[in-house]
Parts: structure tokens; C-alpha cells; sequence
């Protein structure tokens, strides 16, 4: 047997059984400079290099009405390729076929794609990261889908079983307007997606399954979406995002339905519905949610913040305003477990609400309900309300008959 020495340790290890290929010379320290050349015609591929190393290609565009379709890929970095980068160039893919891509990595290491642009995806992604470690997608752009709602602008996650899935990838800028999705992440960890926006897809905005872990989201806005503007299946962190506009039927511009054991942490939240638009603004169905600094205006008549089968939903620093037969805030679930402060209401039929045997809220410190025509209603379940010591708790009820005082519990604090 050989003994084969890295420079550091290997990310991914081989296992055993493992095929190990010798190559006896690489491509390596190549740039290919398109000059906004515009390519076309029938190939299985325009450009691809495969365990390549400081590979640069730039400025090399894709029109199909010329000469015709490739099959698979305008271009691609397979197989062990490192510190390589595509960049500056558009990609026209009218009339591909469903598994056609703009550009791909697959198994590579700090690849980088960058100010590039898609038009007319189909069902496949446009820009695709399989099993990538320390790659950068920045200022990725896609227009337009001739697809589903399953077509995305950009997908990190694996190429499928008995590959790694992706650790590490850092997507930056960019966005998706009119596409079947903005951005997947499915078998990924460490996925960071910042200064992105996705508008009018016909699917998800932002799509994190329930492969994914450890996923972060920063300055992101999914708007006008035609399913979830972010629909989170796996733990994950995000910060001033803008679920705005989502016309999803089912409900939840924002929706988590997430592990048992899993939080969802959400600082900073823009959600701004209409009628004819979502059913409920944030939607918790499993998994745990804590929601901070966080503004909604919903005008459909339904619960706008809704724990339906979830563990554990904390709000702090809410401000909710719904009009109709609306709930503000409503735990749902059998075993849910709902805890609310600093939250204002300032629109609602009923402010905190809860409505299933076994579910539980507590009605913390700082919130205010006025707004609301019955701050508190108990439907099924109980509620406490926590006071500073020595003060008594006001609960207006406004004949409103469902708030059961046997399951009102006063936390003297």
C-alpha cells in the first residue's frame, strides 16, 4: 500500500473502499479570458475543467438562439478543483431541457462564482454548489424560469448518496426575480446566505430543508413569493429578513417546521401581508422558534402569529397588527408551549391567545395589548401572566366569554 501525505488534514476523509485515481499532471494556473465572447451550439458542455487548481475563466457568455443547446452544463468545475473562479459572464437558458445548468462545482474546494447572471432557467438549478467546501457565491443573479417552482437560482447540497453534502459555502449579494426559487439549501452545513433578495418566485424564496444544519441568513428579503418566503426545516440563524408579500395558501411567510429539538432564532422581522395574500405571517408547526424585533401587518382573518404543533415559540419585541376575525398571537398546538413579551398589539380581534388542551402561554413583562378587543383568550389550554410584584393584573375581557379565569394563572413576580 502507498502512504500519501497532505499538507493538512483532509476534510472530507476517504473511506475505506474508496477509488483513489493517479493523475499524472493536472490543469493548473490557466485563465480564459472570454472578452464577453458569446458561445453556442450543441455540446454536451462549453468549458469544464476537472481537478483543476488556480483556474480562471471570465467573460464568457451563452446564447443558445444562435446555434443551438448544450445538454447538460455551459460550464462547470468537476471533480477536485481548488482556488478556482468563474466570473462576469451571462447565461441564457431559453429552451433548455429540465436538467439543464448555468454553472456547477462539484466536490471542490474554494471555488468562487461571481457577478454572473441567468435568464430562463428550467426544473435544475442555475448555479449549483455539490459537496463544496469554502466556496463563494457572490452577486448571482437569475431572471425568469420556464420551470416549476422546484427550479432555484442556486442550490448548495449534494450531488446524492455516498457524497459528503457541502460544508462552509458563503453566498453573498445577488438574487431571483421571477424564478421557481431564490436559493436551497438542502445537505449543507454551515451555509452562509447574506445581502440576497428574492422576488416574485412562483415556489419558496428561500428554501432550507430538513438536510441542512447550522444554517445563517443575513439582510435577506423574499417578497411577492409564491409559496413561503422562507420556508425553514433545520436549525437556523436569521437576522433582518423581509418575508413580505407571500402568497402561499396553506400560510406562513415565514414557516418553521423544524426538529423536535431544533430552534429556528429570527432577530429582526419585516412581514407585511395583505388579504388576498398569506394566512398566517409566521407559522410554527414544529421545531422551536424564538422571534425578536419584529414587525407585522396582516390583513387576512386568521391567526398572524401561530404555533400549530411546534415545541417551544418565544416572542420579544414584536408588533403585530392584524385586522378581521384575527388572532395576534395563537398557541395551537397540544404540547405547545408559547412564552410572549415587550410585544404590541396594536390591531387584533384577540391579542394572546391559546386554543389546544395541553398548550400553555405566558404572558411575560413589557407587553401591550390595547389594541387588541380581547387582549387575552383561553380556548382550551392555560395561561399565565407575569406581573411585577405586588400589582394586580388588569385583563380586560370586553364580554368577551372564551377567557375561562379557572385557567388564568397570576404569576406574582
Amino acid at each position: 500500500p502507498w502512504t500519501i501525505t497532505t499538507e493538512r488534514p483532509i476534510v472530507f476523509p476517504f473511506t475505506s473502499g474508496d477509488t483513489v485515481y493517479e493523475r499524472s499532471a493536472i490543469p493548473q494556473n490557466i485563465t480564459v479570458n472570454g472578452q464577453q465572447a458569446i458561445a453556442s451550439g450543441t455540446a454536451d458542455q462549453v468549458w469544464e475543467f476537472i481537478n483543476g487548481r488556480n483556474i480562471t475563466v471570465r467573460g464568457l457568455n451563452y446564447d443558445p438562439a444562435l446555434y443551438g443547446l448544450v445538454t447538460t452544463s455551459v460550464g462547470g468545475f468537476d471533480v477536485g478543483t481548488i482556488w478556482s473562479t468563474f466570473e462576469d459572464s451571462s447565461i441564457d437558458l431559453t429552451g433548455t431541457s429540465a436538467a439543464m445548468t448555468a454553472w456547477y462545482t462539484q466536490s471542490g474546494e474554494n471555488v468562487t462564482a461571481r457577478r454572473l447572471r441567468a435568464t430562463h432557467g428550467n426544473v435544475s438549478a442555475d448555479f449549483i454548489f455539490f459537496d463544496a467546501y469554502a466556496s463563494v457565491g457572490e452577486s448571482l443573479w437569475s431572471y425568469g424560469s420556464s420551470g416549476s417552482g422546484t427550479h432555484a437560482s442556486i442550490l448548495v447540497g449534494t450531488l446524492g448518496a455516498g457524497f459528503n453534502g457541502s460544508l462552509n459555502v458563503d453566498i453573498h449579494g445577488g438574487g431571483a426575480v421571477g424564478t421557481g426559487k431564490g436559493i436551497e439549501v438542502d445537505t449543507a452545513v454551515g451555509t452562509q446566505i447574506a445581502n440576497y433578495s428574492a422576488i416574485s418566485t412562483t415556489g419558496d424564496g428561500v428554501w432550507i430543508t430538513a438536510n441542512a444544519s447550522k444554517t445563517n441568513a443575513t439582510n435577506v428579503s423574499a417578497t411577492y413569493c409564491g409559496g413561503h418566503a422562507f420556508d425553514v426545516l433545520s436549525d437556523a440563524n436569521l437576522k433582518n429578513i423581509d418575508a413580505s408579500h407571500s402568497a402561499f395558501a396553506g400560510g406562513g411567510a415565514l414557516y418553521i417546521n423544524a426538529g423536535a429539538t431544533q430552534w429556528v432564532n429570527v432577530d429582526g422581522l419585516t412581514d407585511v401581508q395583505t388579504s388576498a395574500e398569506t394566512s398566517r405571517a409566521v407559522y410554527v408547526v414544529g421545531g422551536n422558534l424564538r422571534l425578536k424585533n419584529a414587525t407585522i401587518s396582516d390583513l387576512y382573518a386568521g391567526g398572524q402569529v401561530v404555533d400549530d404543533a411546534g415545541g417551544r415559540m418565544e416572542l420579544d419585541g414584536v408588533s403585530i397588527a392584524a385586522t378581521g376575525t384575527s388572532y395576534a398571537v395563537i398557541v395551537n398546538g397540544t404540547s405547545s408551549v408559547g412564552f410572549v413579551r415587550n410585544t404590541v398589539v396594536t390591531t387584533a380581534d384577540y391579542g394572546i391567545s391559546v386554543n389546544a388542551s395541553g398548550a400553555s402561554v405566558t404572558v411575560g413583562l413589557g407587553n401591550d395589548l390595547s389594541g387588541a378587543t380581547y387582549p387575552l383568550g383561553i380556548f382550551a389550554g392555560t395561561m399565565q401572566v407575569e406581573q411585577a410584584s405586588g400589582i394586580t393584573p388588569v385583563v380586560t375581557t370586553g364580554g368577551n366569554t372564551n377567557l375561562v379565569l379557572s385557567q388564568l394563572q397570576v404569576l406574582d413576580i
